[in-house]
């Protein structure tokens, strides 16, 4: 469908040009394209005098009117010699540099049409491929998995072995021919027997645990002593209440003692001493300051009088 236009005189100095953006002046020549919108089809108004000298609006305005405009009839002779030259080619304007030529909307149109149909054929092929695809039913899904036989044979060439040689290493087994069966690295073949085939031949295939491993296992759990539960109570401890200590003693750059007490206003120094253990009296006697040399020559020699007295009773 080919594009119309429009040409009249501006009614009014409100509307404004598509190409500069400038309001077109009362009673000026405007020629307007017709394009759609929400409301429907209103013509994009553009300044005579602008549209003359723009290439590509002339261009447009050539290929896609394919007669006189609508209001043609209607213009001043002069306008309407400005319309004939630009439809009949003596005044158009130059072509600017690097000007390329928009393609047609229909051609655009068509490619849109050729690739949805290109997509709705390709989603149909695919859907028709995949109803053709073979389903699996059970069956097959069941012949992949392992054979009995072989899984058996497994377990007696590589599992069991190891496990029933840690066994034997543990001397748990009190049996000697599962001792010396193990350290051949075989067993009966009833050990291994396979689980009975049922009717279903679909059904999945369940492994149970032949009644030889319980036996060796309840063998185990039987000969292993178990440790008997502890029948001590340990006695209720209360903290000691720690006063402050004698202001004529100071200890500096004592270890905690784990035993040691402080002494209080009652508590005399001769009794904490003998409460002490002999690792807790040489550290008490090195590192012992008292502010009056005498009084720190008196606690020296009582503490060495209990280490001496200490002495001779284990003697």
């Amino acid at each position: 469908m080919p594009v119309e236009y429009q040409v009249e005189y501006a009614k009014s100095g409100r509307s404004r040009c598509r190409l500069t953006g400038n309001s077109i002046p009362n009673k000026a020549l405007r020629i307007g394209e017709l394009v759609e919108n929400d409301y429907g089809t209103a013509p994009a108004w553009m300044n005579f005098d602008d549209f003359e000298n723009d290439y590509a609006s002339v261009m447009r305005f050539v290929n896609k009117c394919g007669d006189k405009p609508d209001g043609y009839s209607s213009l001043k002779p002069k306008d309407k010699q400005r319309v004939n030259a630009i439809l009949d080619g003596s005044s158009r304007p130059v072509m600017p540099l690097g000007y390329v030529e928009p393609e047609e909307e229909e051609d655009e149109e068509e490619d849109e049409e050729e690739n949805e149909s290109e997509e709705e054929e390709e989603s149909y092929s695919y859907r028709r491929r995949a109803s053709k695809r073979p389903r699996i039913d059970d069956s097959q899904r069941f012949s992949t998995m392992a054979d009995p036989q072989e899984f058996m044979q497994n377990v007696q060439n590589n599992i069991a072995p190891s496990i029933l040689s840690s066994l034997n290493q543990l001397g748990q087994i009190s049996n000697a021919s599962s001792i010396s069966s193990m350290n051949q690295g075989s067993l009966p073949p009833s050990f291994f027997a396979p689980p009975p085939k049922t009717n279903n031949e679909h059904q999945p295939i369940m492994f149970d645990a032949p009644r030889p491993i319980f036996d060796l296992l309840d063998g185990i759990s039987e000969s292993t002593p178990k440790r008997p539960k502890s029948t001590l109570k340990r006695p209720k401890t209360t903290p000691k209440k720690v006063s402050a200590p004698t202001p004529f003693i100071s200890l500096s750059n004592a270890e905690p003692f784990t035993t040691m007490t402080m002494p209080d206003q009652n508590t005399s120094l001769e009794s904490m001493v003998k409460r002490m253990t002999p690792t807790e009296l040489q550290l008490l006697l090195a590192r012992i300051v008292v502010k009056d040399p005498g009084q720190s020559e008196a606690i020296k020699s009582n503490v060495l009088k209990v280490i001496e007295s200490r002495k001779t009773i284990k003697a």
